[in-house]
C-alpha cells in the first residue's frame, strides 16, 4: 500500500468519526429521529438568539427542538416547541432562555418547580400545551440588570449635581453644617441645659412616686384607694370583666345557643362536610374540558348553498361530554329569501334558518378494533337525532382526523318530498396544528334530490387556547 492510499484511508476514517460525533452530539438533529413528540408553547418578552431548530433541554439533557418563533401584536413572542412525548414533564414546569457557558449558543431550558422532580401536582397533563415562561438566565440578563442599576445611580448623581451645583445651594448647605456644629458645641458646653435635663428627670421620679402611693385621681384609680368617679369607673370595668368571664365559661360548658354551636360535634361535622362539598365542586369545575368550534361548508351539487355551524363541547369527565350548537341552514335561507330573484328552493319547507343542537355524549374507549367510539343522543338541528364519532390518522399527512355520522329528522319533515331521515357523514382533519381543520363529507346521504358532497374549513379552540386568549385580553 503506497503513501497516497494510506493518507486517503486516514482522511476517510477521520471524516467518518467526525460525522458520527456530529450525529451523536445532536448537531444535525438526528438524535430523536422517529420518536413521537408533543407540542408545547410559551410566551416570552425576549427570545434573542433562539430560532427554529434550537435545542430544548431539561436538566442539561436534549429532549426536543424549537419548531417556530412567532411575534405577537402586543410585542411578545410565542415560542413553539416539539418535545419527546416519552419524557414525564412536571406539572409546574416553566420555560427559560438559557446559554451554554458564557458565549455558547442559546437554548430553551425546561425548569421544574421547587417541589422536586415531578413538580407541584405531579406530571403535566397530556393535553396541556401552554406553559409559563421565567425569563432569561444568562450573563446578558445580569448585564442588563447592572445597566439598570447604573442608570438609576446616574439619575441620582445628576439630581444631586443639580441641587448642590449652584453657589446659592452650596452656601445654604454650608450654613446647615455650621449650625449643627454650633449646636453640638453648645450642648457640650452649656451647664444650664444639663441642669434642665436633671430637673425634668426629678419631676418624672416624683410623679412615679405619687402614682405608686395612691396620690391624686389617677393614683387612687390605680391603687384602688379612696372614692370618686375614677374608682366607680374602675369598679365598672372589673364588673364587666367578670361578666365576660362568666359568659365565656358558659360557652365552654356548651350552654346557650352559641355554646351549643361551638361545642356540638355534629355541627363541626356538618361544617366539614360543607367545606368538602365546596372543594369537590371547585375541583370538578377545574377539570371540565372546553372546546369551541366554528365551521363553514359548501354543498358542491347545490349552487350557492352552504352551511355554517357553531358548537360548544363541555367534557366534565373523560368519558362524558355535552354538545351545544347552532346551524345556519342554506336551504332554509334560500327558501325564505326576500330577494327579487327567487331560486328553485323558494317557498319550500326546510325548517328554520337557524337550527339548534343539544346532545349528551358518552365515550367508549377501545370499543371496536382498539378504536375509541363516542355516541351522541339528543337534539340535532332542532330535531331528535343520534350521532357516532371515531378517531384516526390521515395516512399521508400523519394528522389527526375525526369521522362522524349523524342521523336526525327521521320523518324527513325538513326535506321536501322526503320521508327518509337526514344522514350526514363527515371527516374533519387537522390542517394547521390542532386549530384549523378541513371538512369533507356528504350531506343528506339518503336523498337523491338534495343530497350533495360537501367541503369546508373550520377552526377550534380548546382550554389552553382559550386561557391564552383570555390572558392576552386581560
Amino acid at each position: 500500500m503506497n503513501n497516497e492510499t494510506k493518507v486517503g484511508l486516514l482522511v476517510v476514517l477521520a471524516l467518518a468519526v467526525l460525522g458520527w460525533l456530529s450525529v451523536k452530539s445532536g448537531s444535525f438533529g438526528m438524535g430523536n429521529s422517529g420518536e413521537p413528540t408533543r407540542e408545547l408553547a410559551s410566551v416570552f418578552s425576549n427570545v434573542d438568539g433562539v430560532e427554529p431548530g434550537s435545542a430544548v433541554k431539561m436538566a442539561g439533557v436534549d429532549i426536543g427542538t424549537v419548531r417556530a418563533v412567532k411575534l405577537q401584536p402586543n410585542g411578545s413572542a410565542v415560542l413553539e416547541m416539539d418535545v419527546r412525548s416519552t419524557i414525564a414533564l412536571p406539572a409546574d414546569i416553566t420555560a427559560q432562555v438559557a446559554t451554554s457557558g458564557l458565549i455558547g449558543e442559546r437554548f430553551i431550558a425546561l425548569v421544574p418547580g421547587p417541589a422536586g422532580s415531578l413538580g407541584q401536582g405531579g406530571t403535566l397533563a397530556a393535553d396541556a400545551r401552554l406553559i409559563p415562561s421565567s425569563g432569561t438566565a444568562d450573563t446578558q440578563a445580569i448585564g442588563n440588570n447592572f445597566a439598570k442599576v447604573a442608570d438609576d445611580l446616574s439619575s441620582m448623581t445628576t439630581t444631586l449635581r443639580q441641587v448642590l451645583g449652584t453657589p446659592e445651594n452650596a452656601a445654604k448647605l454650608q450654613q446647615i453644617i455650621d449650625g449643627l456644629a454650633s449646636f453640638s458645641g453648645n450642648v457640650g458646653n452649656s451647664g444650664s441645659l444639663m441642669a434642665d435635663i436633671e430637673k425634668t428627670a426629678a419631676n418624672f421620679a416624683k410623679i412615679s412616686d405619687d402614682l405608686a402611693n395612691g396620690k391624686g385621681t389617677l393614683g387612687q384609680l390605680i391603687s384602688g384607694q379612696g372614692g370618686g368617679a375614677g374608682l366607680d369607673s374602675l369598679a365598672e370595668i372589673g364588673k364587666a370583666a367578670k361578666e365576660i368571664q362568666a359568659v365565656m365559661a358558659k360557652i365552654n360548658q356548651g350552654q346557650g345557643t352559641l355554646g351549643k354551636l361551638v361545642n356540638d360535634p355534629e355541627t363541626a361535622e356538618k361544617l366539614n362536610g360543607a367545606l368538602d362539598t365546596f372543594g369537590e365542586v371547585a375541583q370538578r369545575m377545574e377539570q371540565i374540558r372546553t372546546e369551541v368550534a366554528f365551521e363553514a361548508s359548501s354543498l358542491t351539487n347545490e349552487q350557492g348553498i352552504g352551511k355554517g355551524e357553531f358548537s360548544l363541547t363541555l367534557a366534565p369527565r373523560p368519558n362524558r361530554f355535552y354538545v351545544l350548537g347552532a346551524t345556519a341552514d342554506g336551504f332554509a335561507s334560500a327558501a325564505k329569501s326576500q330577494n327579487e330573484i327567487r331560486g328553485p328552493y323558494f317557498g319550500k319547507d326546510f325548517g328554520n334558518k337557524t337550527q339548534v343542537t343539544a346532545q349528551f355524549g358518552h365515550m367508549f374507549p377501545n370499543a371496536v378494533a382498539n378504536q375509541d367510539i363516542a355516541v351522541r343522543v339528543g337534539l340535532k338541528n332542532s330535531t331528535g337525532g343520534v350521532g357516532v364519532d371515531t378517531f384516526g390518522k390521515v395516512p399521508v399527512l400523519d394528522t389527526d382526523v375525526k369521522y362522524s355520522v349523524d342521523a336526525y329528522d327521521f320523518a324527513g319533515n325538513n326535506t321536501p318530498g322526503s320521508s327518509s331521515p337526514h344522514v350526514d357523514i363527515t371527516a374533519r382533519a387537522d390542517l394547521i396544528g390542532k386549530t384549523v381543520y378541513g371538512v369533507v363529507g356528504y350531506d343528506n346521504l339518503l336523498n337523491q334530490e338534495y343530497g350533495s358532497p360537501k367541503v369546508g374549513v373550520g377552526m377550534k379552540f380548546q382550554d389552553d387556547d382559550l386561557k391564552y386568549f383570555l390572558g392576552q385580553a386581560l
